[in-house]
């Protein structure tokens, strides 16, 4: 390093005072500790995790970044969660450890510590897409599966799940054509009824509650059992039947308040029998071989079973293909 006045040293990379130093400008310091020498200085890094926990209220003392200290100095570390908006700390991690919300730490040596927040959250998820069936498919399988769903705690807490309902739409009627609803947790049965109209809604309820444990995410089933004669049915017209579900009933068991999100939707259980290569589906083969979305050259798939219609191309410059589904 070299003077340039009597106050003044210029120091073109160390530590003044404790603080690093940016050899840019002439710097007044009253103590100068080299890098590698002089007093021993350690560094504390502090994190959070997840990072949208700061950006929701919660912080640390010291602040999240880079800290120096004078080796084997002692202090101890803060988490300030921010309960109010539902983000609970869960624990330290690195060379902190324990869900203490103060942790004491000894600076012998560079390290690092990370708060760790969850926010106490219950999630409901699972939706499917279009689903097309045969109506002869339920000769041999009446029960089919509607709506695969998840419901999944967040690390903060376990979870009681007491009630979730399911509404039902769509052409088809969900009280007449369907014998039974089911739903199944993790393969065992936990409920079975019926729709009490056409378009109705089902409330399940758990008595006792299931337990959701924390990080812990639990599979349920869905299905439908369905009751209707597979040699008329949809001969006239196409049948859909709709899922989704609301009202989901829950609270965390050791803390208070959390969140409850999402749901489960089914897009749509279509029964048909003739299907074209557009996706389009169809009570007849006339109305399928004629629709404006099925091409020339397109094939148009066929359920099984008896067809007792007249079939005429209104396009004869069209050459459609008809194949069976088996």
């Amino acid at each position: 390093m070299k003077g340039s006045g009597d106050d003044y040293i210029y120091i073109p990379n160390g530590y003044a005072n404790g603080h690093i130093i940016e050899g840019s400008e002439k710097t007044k310091v009253v103590k100068v500790i080299p890098p590698g020498g002089g007093g021993d200085q350690v560094t504390l890094t502090m994190n959070i995790s997840p990072p949208e926990a700061a950006g929701n209220g919660c912080s640390t003392t010291p602040s999240a970044g880079q800290h120096q200290y004078d080796k084997d100095t002692e202090l101890d570390l803060h988490a300030f969660p921010n309960e109010d908006e539902g983000w609970y700390f869960t624990g330290w991690s690195g060379n902190a450890s324990g869900t203490d919300l103060v942790y004491h730490i000894v600076m012998d040596e560079d390290k690092n510590a990370t708060a760790n927040f969850d926010l106490l959250e219950l999630t409901v998820s699972g939706n499917i897409g279009l689903d097309f069936e045969c109506p002869d498919e339920i000769t041999d399988n009446p029960r089919l599966l509607e709506l695969p769903f998840l419901v999944c705690a967040s690390d903060a807490d376990d979870w009681l799940l007491s009630k979730i309902s399911f509404r039902a739409s769509g052409s088809g009627n969900d009280a007449t054509d369907i014998s039974s609803v089911k739903l199944y947790k993790s393969g065992t049965e936990v409920y079975s009824g019926n729709y009490p109209s056409d378009n109705g809604s089902i409330d399940v309820v758990f008595s006792p509650a299931i337990t959701i444990g924390a990080g812990q995410c639990v599979p349920f089933e869905l299905t439908y059992d369905f009751d209707f004669d597979p040699l008329i049915y949809v001969t006239n017209a196409v049948k859909a039947f709709h899922v989704e579900s609301f009202g989901v009933v829950a609270e965390p068991v050791h803390l208070e308040g959390g969140l409850i999100v999402g749901q489960t939707r089914n897009d749509s259980l279509i029964f048909a029998r003739v299907t074209n290569s557009a996706g389009e589906y169809f009570s007849k083969i006339d109305d399928g071989v004629n629709s404006p979305t099925t091409a020339s050259g397109d094939t148009c798939f066929v359920c099984g079973g008896d067809y007792t219609e007249y079939i005429q191309l209104n396009d004869t410059t069209k050459s459609i293909v008809l194949q069976s589904f088996y």
